[in-house]
């Protein structure tokens, strides 16, 4: 991790001496991590001060499945299975990286209370992507709508 993250700092140092714009970094990371794992990811983080970072991305723990026809694919787990251990790691990251980095929070956002329990673990942004798919693009309307029930601009200036 640190030769990457060395090199993509230098990259994007290059970049904005070559072009004059900051091109922001933010890494995305596993749901399976253990707390030692997150603790020096978060101490690398903010040592090469990344931009922001991603909780989390697809697991490869199908244990939650419990053999069903499903429990055998390939790929990574998203969406509603992980909600609980990506909010675990948004909290986890929340702790040790004191507020100096944002976490953007994904897995399992699909509904209102989903989003907020990120928000609520430390999360400084969403993403969606399962939620998205399975709920629609009225889903994002309705997620802001309870997080800004008494503004009706909020798409397009954002919640006060």
């Amino acid at each position: 991790l640190v030769n990457i993250l060395s090199s993509l700092k230098n990259m994007q140092s290059d970049l904005k001496q070559e072009n004059g714009n900051y091109v922001p970094i933010a890494i995305k990371i596993a749901p399976d991590l253990s707390e030692p794992e997150i603790e020096k990811i978060s101490r690398l983080l903010i040592e090469y001060e990344l931009d922001a970072v991603i909780a989390t991305n697809t697991s490869i723990d199908k244990s939650c499945l419990n053999k069903t026809k499903y429990s055998n694919e390939k790929g990574g787990l998203s969406g509603e299975p992980i909600q609980t251990i990506s909010t675990n790691v948004i909290k986890t990251l929340n702790i040790y990286l004191e507020k100096k980095i944002p976490i953007i929070g994904v897995g399992g956002v699909s509904s209102f209370e989903s989003a907020l329990d990120k928000l609520n673990s430390g999360a400084s942004l969403l993403q969606l992507y399962t939620g998205l798919v399975y709920g629609g693009p009225g889903i994002i309307d309705e997620i802001l709508r309870e997080i800004c029930p008494n503004d009706l601009d909020y798409l397009i200036r954002g919640c006060k």
